[in-house]
């Protein structure tokens, strides 16, 4: 089954189109629909960091060594 995607106002126009008696049996049948059952399908799908692809930055240009811990530098001034 393909899926079709319609904006709001597409699918009102289509819906004004059936005849009478298919737009009440279409309206019955989404009465009959738990509204929790369209508030999950219309829930965008959770995400997470992980999700985001890496990003190259470039070489390092030197390795890091203990005269680059800035943090603790900080926090001896503090003392």
């Amino acid at each position: 089954m393909a899926t079709v995607e319609l904006t709001l106002e597409q699918l009102r126009n289509a819906i004004l189109q059936l005849p009478d008696a298919q737009r009440r049996e279409l309206l019955d049948e989404i009465e009959r629909v738990p509204s929790t059952d369209v508030a999950r399908a219309a829930a965008p799908k959770p995400h997470s960091i992980l999700d985001i692809p890496p990003v190259r930055v470039g070489a390092v240009l030197r390795p890091l060594t203990s005269d680059d811990d800035r943090l603790g530098e900080m926090l001896e001034d503090r003392e």
